[in-house]
């Protein structure tokens, strides 16, 4: 897996293909269409052997909700990690940038779905979420 980078987001908007407003004044604005982003999870715990063995992460999204994802260690994480690694760590889940919005106090809020590219859900068959921009990191691959 290539190696992540930290999303830059100062003073940025990103507009979507699915925009849920338009940019506010003074902003940069950066085409998402296409790409593929990461969001970063907690990697709690081993819960299977079964190849590639299966760990169950923590997403907690920006209103502080607490989603729980279990899914294939090469899923979320370049790491080798077995029964015996150690937990937490952290893991990364890739997902789509579909709106932008903003919270009652003004921050910028990422909506991502976790369909593409990889199928996740979390274990209650959630697939979009409401992140913050520094829960995300870029990556080099696409969604086609």
């Amino acid at each position: 897996m290539p190696a992540n980078r930290p999303l830059q987001r100062t003073g940025v908007s990103v507009a979507c293909w699915l925009p849920l407003r338009p940019p506010l004044n003074g902003s940069i604005v950066i085409r998402t269409e296409g790409l593929v982003f990461e969001i970063r999870v907690s990697i709690d715990r081993f819960i299977d052997r079964d190849q590639p063995g299966w760990v169950e992460c923590t997403l907690v999204d920006a209103a502080g909700l607490r989603h729980l994802f279990v899914e294939k260690v090469p899923i979320v994480t370049a790491e080798n990690l077995w029964s015996d690694s150690v937990y937490p760590r952290e893991g990364f889940i890739a997902c789509t940038v579909v709106g932008v919005d903003r919270a009652a106090d003004g921050r910028e809020i990422l909506i991502v779905e976790t369909e593409q590219p990889d199928g996740v859900e979390s274990t209650t068959g959630e697939v979009r979420f409401q992140v913050f921009p520094d829960q995300l990191v870029e990556t080099n691959r696409s969604a086609g």
